[in-house]
């Protein structure tokens, strides 16, 4: 299974990197998201293990993804295993001149019983829903003109 989403932020890639790379305030920004643990460090970098929980249902599910590839600005890529489920999520960003793309490329393998308890429309809502409050945070406090 693979779900592709994207989200137009009309923000400087600046920010828009610096709020998604910034461990230290997911919990301020990504209600999709539960809890963010900070690892080491506070901003995100290749070889971590993020300690994630997100609540698709009543019951949270905590997710230990590794860090495999942080290229600033551009992108980053993280995977985990979880009940015999591998999962690899891209985030792009491709900057538009004060308007920044960011895609999200969620790609799962696995059993087929544990897709039937997290189906697609599921983690397709949590993916939408954290790049909308990222898009939300990012254009929060523009500079007025």
């Amino acid at each position: 299974m693979e779900i592709v989403e994207s989200v137009t932020i009309f923000s400087e890639m600046e920010r828009v990197w610096d709020i998604f790379t910034d461990l230290a305030c997911w919990n301020d920004w990504c209600r999709s998201v539960k809890e963010a643990a900070k690892p080491e460090g506070y901003f995100m970098s290749e070889g971590q293990r993020l300690s994630l929980r997100i609540r698709p249902y009543a019951l949270p599910l905590s997710i230990r993804p590794r860090v495999e590839c942080v290229v600033p600005h551009d992108r980053v890529v993280w995977s985990a295993r979880k009940f015999g489920l591998f999962a690899r999520h891209e985030f792009l960003f491709t900057n538009m001149g004060g308007v920044v793309l960011v895609t999200s490329r969620e790609r799962f393998v696995g059993p087929r019983p544990f897709m039937l308890f997290l189906p697609e429309a599921k983690i397709r809502n949590i993916t939408v829903g954290m790049l909308s409050e990222l898009k939300e945070k990012a254009e929060s406090q523009l500079p007025t003109l």
